[in-house]
């Protein structure tokens, strides 16, 4: 009867040990994305602000696993504030360097506020928006 305790102890032992690896190894990656994410904000932070006519990149930082770009709509443009932020999204999905980073779950927040400071499009951009047929897989 002890052995089968000791079977079943070890078995035990050996699952939990297995669990915290699994675990641990699932922490390191979220550590190595948040990290990323980082140094993704900070390079985007050092040249700003960045003019693209009536749209403005004013600022960049990090979240978790989430790049936040906060950007300033002049609104004297003839496209929408919604129509840029697609234009954004079209150039992030089809950036082989921002598609890589994607890939590994980074994901980008990008915020356009209008002229008064309220935020007029708060949309995300990661790999199932850039691959929508690859989301449900």
């Amino acid at each position: 009867m002890t052995s089968v305790f000791r079977f079943v102890g070890r078995t035990l032992l050996v699952a939990a040990a297995i669990i915290s690896v699994g675990c641990s190894s699932q922490m390191d990656q979220q550590r190595e994305l948040e990290l990323l994410a980082d140094r993704r904000a900070e390079i985007l932070s050092s040249g700003l602000p960045v003019n693209y006519g009536s749209l403005s990149i004013v600022r960049a930082q990090a979240k978790q696993n989430r790049v936040i770009l906060e950007m300033l709509y002049a609104g004297d443009s003839t496209l929408s504030a919604q129509a840029l932020y697609q234009q954004a999204e079209k150039y992030y999905c089809s950036n082989s360097e921002i598609l890589t980073t994607l890939k590994q779950g980074l994901v980008y927040e990008i915020r356009i506020r209008n002229s008064r400071g309220q935020i007029t499009v708060n949309e995300l951009i990661s790999d199932s928006t850039c691959n929508p047929s690859a989301a449900g897989s």
